[in-house]
């Protein structure tokens, strides 16, 4: 199969491993090393690899990569990975977070394991606390994550007498923290994590760590990590599901294959878990 692996300047070393990577599992004179502006050869290839998916924010800077999806039938995308994310990136077909296809259902407990994190047990605190996110990160792109902080705030009212606080991206300027009503503070997740009752999220990663802390998190949209073990109704806040111990080590084993670190996509060790998605 022939491949290419089209180069981000701020990525480089995460790139050259994906090179070495695919050039190991196909041979080198099989894979291609080509500039963003050379979008328009993806055509000629079985399988890219790219960082990053399309930004309407930034769209004058990243259109080829909705462009590269356009033209070869298999796209893998590579992104920061959802646990220990220093040291992880996430690998799946097409986008990333929960638009993303990790070929990993069913999964065997091993890379959970290794990883050294341990599931806690079920948290009950006081408060709901609302997780706001970049209103311009790709994750988010197709809402208007103001609008929805204010309309689920509203509807969090209406269902529990808990109070609510927002808590904002770490790196979202304050001015431009949408203003939503309830008390806003940043503080430590862990703390926010000890008082919580339930964490509110749209699609944030934060619900990852959420739900490994024993803390039930609810999620908006597919795009969570976590979405098929969350709590999805905000009338029954009071009460948010929360998934066996069974359930829970599953999702996490399965996720634990849809993120490798460097050396590891250096050795092509991601290629055995993704190749079930080649169409």
């Amino acid at each position: 199969m022939k491949c290419a692996i089209f180069l981000h300047e701020g990525k480089m070393k995460i790139m050259q491993a994906a090179v070495d990577g695919l050039s190991k599992i196909f041979g080198s004179n099989n894979v291609s090393v080509l500039k963003w502006f050379e979008f328009e050869k993806a055509i000629n290839f079985d399988i890219c690899c790219m960082f990053g998916v399309y930004s309407e924010t930034f769209s004058e800077e990243t259109y080829y990569r909705k462009e590269i999806i356009n033209l070869c039938r298999n796209v893998f995308v590579i992104e920061k990975g959802f646990i220990k994310r220093d040291d992880y990136l996430s690998v799946g077909w097409d986008s990333n977070v929960g638009r993303g296809r990790y070929c990993n259902k069913g999964m065997q407990h091993d890379r959970w394991n290794l990883l050294g994190v341990d599931l806690k047990p079920l948290s009950r605190g006081t408060h709901v606390v609302v997780i706001g996110q970049i209103p311009h990160d790709t994750s988010c792109q197709h809402v208007s994550l103001k609008d929805w902080c204010h309309h689920t705030i509203s509807e969090i009212k209406k269902n529990t007498d808990k109070k609510i606080i927002f808590r904002p991206h770490p790196l979202c300027n304050a001015s431009k923290v949408p203003y939503v009503g309830p008390e806003v503070e940043r503080v430590f997740l862990e703390r926010d994590f000890e008082r919580a009752d339930v964490i509110v999220t749209f699609n944030s990663t934060t619900g990852c760590e959420a739900l490994i802390e024993g803390v039930p998190v609810y999620a908006e949209d597919v795009g969570s990590m976590v979405y098929d073990i969350a709590h999805h109704d905000l009338r029954t806040i009071d009460n948010p599901y929360f998934p066996s111990e069974e359930e829970r080590l599953q999702h996490y084993a399965d996720l634990a294959y849809s993120q490798w670190n460097l050396a590891e996509i250096k050795k092509g060790l991601f290629w055995e878990t993704l190749s079930r998605g080649l169409v």
